[in-house]
């Protein structure tokens, strides 16, 4: 039975959350958020934490289109740059993509706006257009290693891997420190189940950028993968440590711990992530996947029981749970 539980957790693992609704003793998929994924694998963001937290733009909400354009127009280059950085952070991929323009038209030479330009429209999802302007891009300055490293990225979110691969090797070719581009090569080997290329990959950029926890999460998720859940316990903490602190760690973390039979430690990391009605639901859905069908009821009553409003997840699995016993 904990054979079936590692091979059934191998393959819905690393869910950004956990109450899922329950078929018998297969759990339905959940849709994740935000990242990158396959097969329920949950990623660290590889595009946007790298980027420096700004503070708050100043201007007041009533302020007048025309003074907003007059102050942009004061701003000097490096400003206008930080205010661009800044909405890209926040995922305002057409904001950013007027300041980076804006910004472009004063200094037309800028390789590094230009690319930036591009990852607007990749976040916004215009790919064919982020493909136009680094193929020019490329042309013109063919050395030029993050304008290659992005059309990875271009063909990555096409999931052309074959294409994103040949021009992340490219980037590397030119610049060996670019540690994005082995996060995304990481994430391809694990969507082609090599997981000991993806675990290479993100130690490479580990050594680069040693201080990113969402890398040791795409690491522990790829010794995982493998089967070697201690080893991604280890990782799992580790990006903790560092800060990583969003839920899909919490819940990586807890279904290893699961795996490896220590369900205390894994309701104490998913209750770290979701809260504690939410760590009895995914608790008694891992009871219910080793056929502890007792253990499973007791969890879902709990879970019930400690929310505030009536838990309807918890409700449904509590049921199919008492219709397996039958």
């Amino acid at each position: 039975m904990k054979n079936q539980l590692k091979t059934t957790l191998k393959r819905i693992a690393f869910l950004t959350w956990f109450p899922c609704l329950f078929l018998a003793v297969i759990l339905e998929g959940c849709v994740g958020f935000g990242v990158k994924s396959s097969e329920g694998i949950e990623y660290g963001n590889p595009f946007y934490e790298h980027m420096k937290y700004l503070p708050k733009n100043q201007l007041v909400d009533r302020i007048s289109e025309q003074d907003e354009e007059l102050i942009w127009e004061e701003m000097n280059a490096l400003e206008l740059e930080q205010l661009g950085d800044n909405l890209l952070q926040k995922k305002k991929a057409a904001d950013a993509y007027v300041k980076y323009e804006k910004l472009l038209a004063k200094d037309p030479g800028n390789t590094l706006i230009q690319v930036k330009m591009a990852r607007a429209l990749i976040i916004g999802g215009f790919y064919e257009d982020a493909w136009k302007l680094l193929k020019t891009l490329i042309e013109h300055k063919p050395d030029l290693a993050r304008a290659w490293e992005v059309m990875g990225i271009v063909y990555f979110e096409k999931n052309d891997y074959v294409q994103a691969q040949s021009h992340f090797n490219k980037a590397l070719s030119l610049d060996t420190s670019r540690w994005q581009v082995y996060n995304y090569q990481g994430q391809i080997h694990d969507i082609q189940k090599e997981y000991a290329m993806a675990a290479q990959a993100y130690e490479k950029a580990i050594c680069l950028k040693p201080r990113k926890g969402f890398l040791y999460n795409n690491f522990g998720v790829s010794c995982a993968l493998a089967g070697l859940h201690e080893q991604a316990v280890n990782a799992f903490k580790r990006a903790v440590r560092l800060n990583y602190t969003q839920v899909k760690v919490f819940n990586n973390m807890g279904t290893c711990l699961a795996a490896l039979g220590r369900y205390h430690q894994a309701f104490e990391a998913f209750s770290s992530g979701v809260g504690e009605a939410r760590a009895y639901n995914n608790i008694g859905c891992i009871y219910m996947l080793e056929g502890n069908y007792e253990a499973a009821i007791e969890s879902f009553e709990r879970a019930i029981a400690i929310t505030p409003k009536f838990y309807t997840v918890a409700y449904t699995n509590l049921k199919k749970t008492r219709r397996a016993i039958r």
